[in-house]
């Protein structure tokens, strides 16, 4: 009986690659079959090394998360609870320097995060509750020189002062009130936001390292409210989308050649 129980607990679990996969309401089937896949999904990179694998159970994301670049150095690692985010997930650079850490609970981010340049200098440190910001949050540029130095309250920005790369003071938000930007390590500017009573509000835009604008995001209140457009590095049409309300009404999307994406 023992030696029974020890094969089956060192017994291989299926695999099955993703292409192998479908997704019918929520949970991955094998094509052909009629229960929802419990194993482990893969995917392999063009050059044959694994690039991921995941455990599923019953159709849904269900325990660790690995992933890999090309050269074989991990990239990613995250825990999953019946198909959401739950525990601590990792990024790392192709380099091994790590780029990102924090833990979720129930696909919210919860707890610190934190950040890193590919060279290992911290970008950004932030703690959140509930999927919400909430404290303290320190953004820095890559030449080491603080970029934003921020305090929330349940998702409501209610400080802050942001800086330039060479240290000078370029936005403040006191009470609620204010105006927020980030920069590229350049110097460009990456971004630029209005809060009233802490939130966003007005025209929200982003621009890609080479000066082209990404994104123009119009928000009442704190909620999408209108026309948000958003572009490719090279300048064509990303998507186009109908907000109200903070709900989504419409979208159109195009690849970065230009076609569209059904």
């Amino acid at each position: 009986m023992l030696a029974m129980l020890a094969a089956a607990g060192c017994a291989k679990r299926e695999e099955a690659r993703f292409y192998e996969l479908i997704d019918h309401k929520g949970h991955l089937f094998k094509v052909g079959a009629k229960e929802a896949f419990t194993g482990v999904g893969v995917k392999e990179h063009g050059n044959g090394q694994r690039a991921m694998e995941v455990e599923i159970s019953r159709g849904k994301f269900h325990g660790e998360l690995t992933e890999w670049h090309p050269n074989g150095r991990k990239a990613h690692e995250a825990e999953y609870r019946q198909g959401k985010k739950h525990g601590a997930e990792v990024f790392w650079f192709e380099n091994g320097q790590k780029q990102f850490e924090g833990r979720f609970s129930e696909d919210q981010q919860d707890g610190r995060s934190v950040h890193w340049f590919d060279n290992g200098q911290k970008e950004r440190r932030a703690n959140y509750q509930a999927g919400m910001l909430n404290g303290e949050e320190m953004n820095w540029h890559r030449n080491g020189k603080v970029m934003l130095g921020a305090t929330w309250q349940n998702g409501k920005l209610v400080e802050a002062k942001c800086f330039d790369t060479m240290g000078n003071l370029t936005g403040e938000v006191k009470e609620g009130n204010g105006k927020v930007y980030s920069y590229w390590p350049n110097g460009d500017k990456r971004s630029d936001d209005t809060f009233v009573k802490g939130v966003r509000h007005g025209t929200s835009l982003f621009w890609h390292d080479n000066g082209q604008l990404g994104k123009q995001a119009p928000y009442q209140a704190g909620k999408l409210e209108g026309e948000e457009y958003h572009w490719h590095a090279n300048g064509r049409w990303k998507w186009q989308a109908l907000y109200q309300k903070g709900r989504l009404l419409a979208k159109r999307a195009w690849t970065p050649e230009g076609k569209p994406i059904k």
